[in-house]
């Protein structure tokens, strides 16, 4: 269940961020990173 919430969260904010024409890689790389726990919460 949170994991499926997790990907519906990082689709939504990818749209958002292709949206606004925004590096779409360069958020899906650090989600990416958040995702497999790399990074920490700031």
């Amino acid at each position: 269940m949170i994991v499926k919430l997790q990907v519906e969260a990082k689709r939504l904010m990818l749209e958002r961020a292709a949206a606004r024409g925004e590096d779409v890689q360069e958020l899906e790389n650090y989600l990416e990173a958040l995702a497999r726990g790399r990074i920490g919460p700031s």
